[in-house]
């Protein structure tokens, strides 16, 4: 009877909870569905300034639309936390030749969420604001207190100017890596890292207490490779020398507006109201709100994008889009992840699409599990010999990134993505010293001798040891094989260039592991060309972005509990959150179910 009432008692509660959720995701829904027939689409006036707001991550893809977002377009009206990066260049291009846009205005501050805002994005973003400039309009930046990648991005412009009251941060690239090695030996945890490549030192963490000499060696010519590009790119348009900005970066770090201005960083410094008046006087002013003429770049690309009926097919020629940004993880991952199984369904479903006649594999990945790598790249190579493949590199196409490159033909990188890293590691732990300081033992029975290989119980023996290490020098061989063949280079070359090393795209295009530089947009056209298309198709991207109903659908089914994003947060409780919850996501990717990973030593930020 007891039993009886607790089951009652549970089933009731989870009745009225499921009731309680789906009456607010009904309610959410209708709210959203009104706010759609009331919004007004949005007109650019004449003489308007395009308002590039930098507070947001831009990322490689779409990326899926949640919950949390939902609900914050329909019921805040809040900006995007996040933008695309095709969105961003398209709209930025379309407004160089639409007469009503007279000027750009770029303010805020970038953040980076799932590998977004990294150099390579702000590279392409920053020609196609060069183009901009040179189709005759000025650029005008405002800057409050801007990091280096803000600076980086704004220092395009015609004139910068800056909050008296702000601070530049111009203190160069660094690396700080968390190491646990001694921490996991005192508190009883035993890891062992297997790998193959001298410079593969994602392992290292879990061992050491410190970076080890070819992982120093490595870092340091990858951050001074690429902190030469910035320098070259910014002394470029800001007239000076790249040993000046280094000057600056050795001597000041840190600079004041003031110190700014009088260093040549920006050309005037004024508070908010004051630019209101400046930019009254470069543009149109607004008399009826007191400021000036202008349309946010989020309500610029609604206007310039064309709206689909979901429900009815469009048999018009494609060119689709794969983003693989994120983790490359077993299974399906979640939409932040590259999940095996779920990519290499997409990209299956695309093959079978007579409609999408070729694609662009856009990359911005550390890689991940082994695993995962193969079962998406065997579909991409499916997909290769029916229609052009085009692998297009973001911010960090490295190790499980590039094992998945070597699929499509060209290769396309920025000059400051983070490539290369060929190289694999196996990672396993235990708990044997931790159970037994709390009296806690194990035992086992088993019929072979490596049945338990993977167990938590024990460290592995040498006969396991070099079992896995087996293991690791045959995928790393396979590795190499894949490159080779892809790269059409001798099996002895590809070793001395992976050996699990990173490499820049200029150095990736000089050892011959990419085919050219260049962005998004470069890939896109060669995909046109090599589908023998006579212009620019409509284009597709995937992962695809989820219709509303499908998200409040979706959020019914799982019932999951929903936490608002901290990557924002500035306080210093939500830094040390943050810390701690990217260190926990960094343990929790590896589920390759053979423990052998392809993945980057570090995460770029």
């Amino acid at each position: 009877m007891k039993r009886f009432f607790s089951e009652l008692l549970l089933r009731t509660f989870v009745s009225v909870i499921t009731g309680v959720v789906f009456f607010g995701l009904s309610i959410a829904f209708i709210i959203y569905i009104v706010s759609q027939f009331e919004k007004v689409s949005p007109t650019v006036e004449s003489g308007s300034v395009l308002v590039l707001d930098l507070n947001r991550s831009i990322n490689d893809s779409p990326g899926a639309m949640d919950l949390e977002q939902l609900l914050e377009q329909s019921l805040l009206e809040e900006t995007q936390s996040h933008a695309s990066l095709r969105s961003i260049l398209e709209a930025i291009d379309s407004a160089a030749e639409d007469p009503r846009i007279v000027s750009i205005l770029i303010k805020g501050n970038l953040y980076a969420h799932n590998y977004g805002s990294g150099l390579a994005v702000l590279g392409e973003v920053r020609r196609a604001l060069e183009r901009f400039r040179q189709a005759g309009k000025p650029i005008y930046a405002y800057l409050e207190n801007p990091s280096l990648r803000d600076y980086y991005l704004s220092s395009v412009a015609s004139t910068v100017w800056m909050h008296p009251f702000g601070t530049l941060d111009w203190s160069g690239l660094g690396y700080q890596g968390t190491y646990w090695g001694a921490a996991l030996k005192k508190y009883g945890v035993g890891v062992q890292a297997p790998r193959s490549g001298k410079y593969k030192s994602a392992v290292e963490p879990f061992l050491d207490s410190q970076m080890s000499k070819a992982s120093r060696y490595q870092l340091e010519w990858l951050l001074q490779e690429l902190w030469g590009g910035i320098l070259d790119e910014v002394a470029t348009s800001r007239e000076t020398t790249p040993a000046f900005l280094q000057d600056l970066s050795d001597t000041e770090g840190l600079l004041s507006a003031e110190q700014a201005l009088s260093k040549g960083l920006v050309d005037q410094t004024l508070y908010f109201d004051e630019l209101v008046d400046a930019l009254k006087e470069v543009g149109t002013p607004d008399f009826d709100n007191g400021s000036f003429l202008e349309v946010s770049i989020d309500d610029y690309i609604k206007e310039n994008q064309p709206l689909e009926n979901p429900f009815e097919e469009n048999l018009d020629p494609a060119i689709a889009i794969v983003y693989a940004e994120g983790e490359i993880v077993d299974g399906e991952g979640d939409a932040e992840q590259v999940g095996g199984d779920r990519f290499a369904r997409e990209i299956r479903e695309i093959r079978q699409d007579d409609t999408i006649k070729a694609v662009v594999l856009r990359i911005n990945s550390p890689g991940g599990s082994a695993y995962a790598s193969e079962v998406i790249q065997r579909e991409l190579k499916r997909l290769a010999t029916e229609k052009p493949l085009v692998i297009s590199m973001g911010s960090v196409a490295a190790s499980g990134g590039y094992w998945l490159a070597t699929a499509g033909s060209p290769i396309i990188a920025e000059s400051n993505t983070i490539t290369g890293s060929i190289g694999v590691f196996g990672l396993l732990a235990n708990v044997q010293e931790l159970a037994q300081r709390h009296s806690v033992f194990f035992d086992q029975v088993k019929t072979g001798a490596y049945s338990n290989i993977y167990t938590l119980a024990r460290p592995a023996t040498s006969d396991e040891m070099e079992l896995v290490q087996e293991q690791i020098d045959q995928i790393y061989q396979t590795f190499l094989q894949r490159v080779s063949e892809a790269r059409k280079l001798p099996l002895k070359a590809v070793d001395a260039l992976a050996q699990g090393r990173v490499w820049s795209g200029q150095a990736a295009l000089k050892n011959k592991l990419v085919d050219r530089l260049g962005g998004l947009h470069v890939a896109v056209d060669i995909a046109v060309e090599k589908a023998e298309l006579e212009a620019i198709p409509r284009i597709i991207d995937f992962p695809r972005r989820e219709d509303p109903i499908e998200i409040l659908l979706e959020s019914l089914e799982s019932l999951e509990t929903r936490f608002p994003d901290l990557a924002t947060g500035s306080g210093i409780g939500h830094r040390i959150f943050q810390h701690w919850h990217q260190q926990y996501k960094f343990w929790n990717q590896f589920n390759d179910p053979n423990n052998l990973y392809l993945r980057l030593p570090w995460d770029w930020q």
